[in-house]
């Protein structure tokens, strides 16, 4: 298969379970608050953000391996393919283990930090049984989800994400209504989970001709302790927020940051969905030495990806707080309407998201060793402000350190690759980012003074939101006939190219 139809088959995929996962996370949070109320809600997001930590032990090893399969994969080396795969197999054997042995010991430590709020044995028979399903995942499914994205195979990978996240769906509703405790649902989910890492198995398995007793070749996943600051920064930016609230402020308040956090977060994946796989495009142009396709190529993406996270976020923005209103309408345990947290919520994610491209081309390049000290500067900064601000300004405090250590981290990701990968003037940074600045300040300015209803039902916030896209699109198609007249040329070439390839 071509790079082009990999690369469009992955990202529709991405985008048909970005929509699945979108659906079932409007679903699930909000049959939770109803029937086990805010604390409970808290209480299990609280778990997964902790649990989420377990990601850091692997960390390093899933770029690395990447990055080291990318040449073999297009030379169709088996040798080195194997030799690189029997030696991811055995690291994470012993990471699997390390990760069981702390979700024991979390288990039995996290219920002390909420006993105010939780009994003891409910706080910890709820760790065991979120956390098996981390292990699982851990142990036995991230080998085989290495390769296929290395191999351009992302499609499987999100196939088998979709399938799981329809059926843990379906059981928790099913559960739910049944009037099911709590512990119960996450074991229903935590029991159907173990269908994602079966399918990969089978699949990677039929497909290619593993030899698992070949002489492991650690010397090509030597990069992994530098890939590894790359994973401990990502692992705690995404952990700390809930981490941090849970310790200084309550589950309940936990619980408002996951409800504008779902949204959000959604919101972010939908957009991270466009350009799936193409750190794997990237791996292969570079292997193939194609430097000039290499710019073409990601100064198509950067500007694609600008363009849609600008209407996404812009309208976000605009629709977060009408939307929370409605969701939370018959929740009354805690006020969820929190207007100054959502839009900064909502600038964050429009930061990290805009530099996907970046961190891509980078992880393509395997340039870890030489990017590690911008990832544990992330994380000082971040952990830093955040710590300082939480004990004042609870939930405010704690997103402005990542909304600082983000934006800081994007930089930095740019400004290495336009000077050390692409060979780019550094004023295509401060010329890219201002239009995006000026185009979501446009965008949001627009959409907060065009809406024709009041936010009272679900449909009157659909069609406001309806409007506000519509404006924000063309807003945006402008920008890019005024501003990126190349890329936009290039995209109206591929499609022609296209449509006559059809014909």
């Amino acid at each position: 298969m071509s790079r082009s139809k990999a690369l469009k088959l992955n990202m529709i995929t991405s985008l048909l379970n970005e929509l699945v996962i979108l659906i079932s996370g409007l679903i699930l949070p909000r049959l939770i608050l109803l029937n086990f109320g805010s604390a409970s809600n808290g209480l299990v997001s609280s778990v997964l953000q902790f649990l989420g930590f377990s990601a850091i032990l692997q960390a390093g090893i899933g770029g690395a391996t990447r990055a080291a399969l990318y040449k073999p994969l297009a030379e169709q080396d088996s040798v080195s393919i194997n030799g690189i795969m029997v030696a991811t197999n055995r690291h994470m054997k012993k990471i699997g283990a390390i990760i069981g042995i702390g979700i024991i010991i979390f288990s039995i430590v996290y219920p002390l930090i909420v006993r105010d709020e939780y009994e003891w044995f409910d706080a910890f028979s709820m760790v065991l049984i979120i956390g098996v399903g981390t292990f699982i995942d851990n142990f036995f499914g991230i080998k085989y989800k290495i390769l296929l994205q290395a191999d351009q195979k992302y499609y499987i990978q999100i196939g088998a994400s979709t399938v799981t996240t329809i059926l843990t769906t379906v059981t928790s509703i099913v559960l739910i209504t049944s009037t099911s405790s709590i512990h119960i649902v996450r074991l229903g989910i935590t029991i159907v989970s173990l269908v994602n890492p079966l399918l990969l198995s089978v699949y990677t398995r039929k497909r290619y001709s593993f030899d698992w007793k070949a002489q492991p070749d650690y010397l090509a996943i030597s990069q992994r302790w530098d890939a590894f600051f790359h994973q401990l920064s990502y692992t705690i930016n995404q952990n700390i927020d809930i981490i941090l609230i849970t310790l200084f402020v309550s589950l309940k308040e936990v619980s408002v940051y996951t409800v504008h956090f779902m949204v959000v977060n959604n919101i972010s994946k939908v957009a991270n969905s466009f350009v799936t796989g193409i750190n794997a495009t990237f791996g292969n142009i570079i292997a193939n030495n194609e430097k000039d396709n290499l710019r073409t190529t990601f100064f198509f993406i950067e500007w694609v990806m600008m363009s849609i996270c600008t209407v996404l976020f812009s309208v976000t923005a605009v629709m977060l707080p009408g939307f929370i209103t409605l969701y939370t309408s018959s929740i009354v345990d805690v006020n969820y309407l929190r207007p100054t947290l959502a839009i900064i919520m909502v600038i964050v994610s429009l930061i990290n998201s805009t530099r996907i491209p970046y961190q891509m081309l980078v992880e393509a390049a395997g340039k870890h060793k030489e990017t590690r000290n911008g990832a544990i500067f992330e994380v000082i900064l971040n952990l830093t402000i955040s710590i300082i601000l939480v004990v004042k300004y609870g939930i405010i405090g704690v997103i402005i350190g990542t909304l600082v250590a983000g934006f800081m981290r994007t930089i930095e990701y740019s400004i290495f690759c336009m000077k050390k990968i692409l060979r780019i003037n550094l004023l295509h940074i401060l010329r890219h980012y201002l239009l995006l600045a000026i185009s979501f300040a446009v965008c949001y300015f627009i959409g907060v003074n065009i809406q024709l209803f009041d936010n009272v039902s679900y449909f009157s916030w659909a069609a406001n939101a309806t409007l506000v896209t519509v404006i924000s699109a063309i807003t945006v198609i402008i920008v890019g006939l005024l501003f990126y007249q190349r890329q936009f040329k290039y995209l109206i070439a591929r499609i022609k190219r296209k449509t006559t390839k059809g014909k």
